[in-house]
């Protein structure tokens, strides 16, 4: 099933967009993982996630964990921004993570970096391109 015009305003105009790259834990006693905030209608989530997302947890972010095949339901105060704005972000790169996983954790990081690049591109692009459109008009 597809969110609800109320579920999907309360997505959009949130403070972390579809695509964004981000620092997110699923819970309190799990660090903070290299993330992709993803957009909840994607055919790219399985369909038992977005069903599950829909029924339950349609106040939070849904996230991919970056290096891995996992999915999140993410509460907006466990996410951060990925990258050198958040003056976290050195920090978060150092944590302790499970000593089986540091590898995958790495992995993860360089992901981020290569999609935060991307992502900035993007959005850069994107950013140029509305301001020589309002340029024009006015």
């Amino acid at each position: 099933p597809a969110l609800t015009p109320s579920k999907m305003e309360m997505c959009s105009t949130s403070a972390f967009k579809h695509g964004q790259v981000v620092w997110a834990k699923s819970n309190k006693t799990s660090p903070f993982w290299p993330s992709l905030v993803l957009d909840p209608n994607s055919d790219k989530i399985p369909k038992h996630i977005r069903e599950t997302f829909v029924a339950h947890y349609s106040s939070r972010y849904i996230v991919r964990f970056l290096a891995s095949e996992k999915f999140g339901f993410v509460q907006f105060n466990n996410i951060q921004n990925f990258g050198d704005d958040n003056p976290n972000h050195t920090q978060l790169r150092k944590q302790k993570v499970i000593s089986n996983q540091e590898k995958i954790f790495e992995y993860g990081i360089q992901l981020g970096e290569k999609l935060l690049i991307e992502y900035k591109r993007k959005y850069s692009t994107l950013s140029l391109l509305m301001k020589l459109v309002g340029t024009r008009r006015g």
